[in-house]
């Protein structure tokens, strides 16, 4: 599965060591600081507090956050019991491609186009044809909840759905690890084929 995400990076659980930044929300690009620090942390709390937008929008991205928390603790778990060689599988074409990482590229950030209005804003960063829309509200700067995920044509309901089925069946394979019989290569295959199936039910 690959997939993407506006703001700054591009999906696929790899957290590296990045540089510790303000994360506040006194200004546009603190907001946008604060949010992307808490995606390469997979902060969940920190995420959500620093995004604006209705009550639907936020439940969408925030099943998206907890896929990538419950992958990041599916590969942990599968790195003890099997080895990183064992994780191998789950990256490579044929079985659940849970290849993911999430890099953050501060200088993106300190290199945007900001245009700040009343109680709006936009950012437009490096090489990148997406605009982000902030607003400002009580005095504090907003990343647009909207802006920060792509639906591929899906409706709101629809990719809330997806996610949720998706995440529940990581969850799943992850009670398996370990059982008798189940191999690194075996799970992944089961995995894929059923995350294979929502995917496609929920297009």
């Amino acid at each position: 599965m690959k997939l993407k995400l506006f703001i700054i990076f591009t999906l696929t659980i790899f957290v590296p060591a990045c540089e510790k930044r303000e994360v506040s929300q006194s200004s546009p690009e603190a907001a946008l600081r604060k949010f992307v620090d808490g995606f390469v942390q997979l902060n969940k709390t920190q995420v959500m507090a620093s995004v604006y937008g209705s009550k639907l929008e936020k439940e969408g991205l925030a099943v998206f956050i907890d896929y990538l928390i419950e992958v990041q603790s599916f590969k942990k778990a599968v790195v003890n019991k099997y080895g990183s060689k064992g994780w191998k599988h789950f990256e490579t074409d044929g079985g659940a491609k849970l290849s993911m990482s999430i890099t953050a590229d501060w200088s993106m950030i300190d290199s945007a186009k900001i245009r700040v209005g009343t109680e709006r804003a936009t950012c437009m960063f490096p090489g990148e044809d997406k605009v982000i829309h902030l607003r400002l509200k009580n005095g504090i700067w907003y990343v647009e909840a909207s802006d920060a995920f792509s639906m591929n044509g899906s409706s709101l309901r629809n990719y809330i759905k997806t996610w949720t089925d998706v995440t529940d069946i990581i969850k799943k394979a992850k009670q398996r690890i370990g059982q008798d019989g189940v191999t690194a290569e075996s799970l992944d295959e089961e995995l894929g084929v059923r995350l294979s199936a929502v995917l496609l039910a929920n297009r």
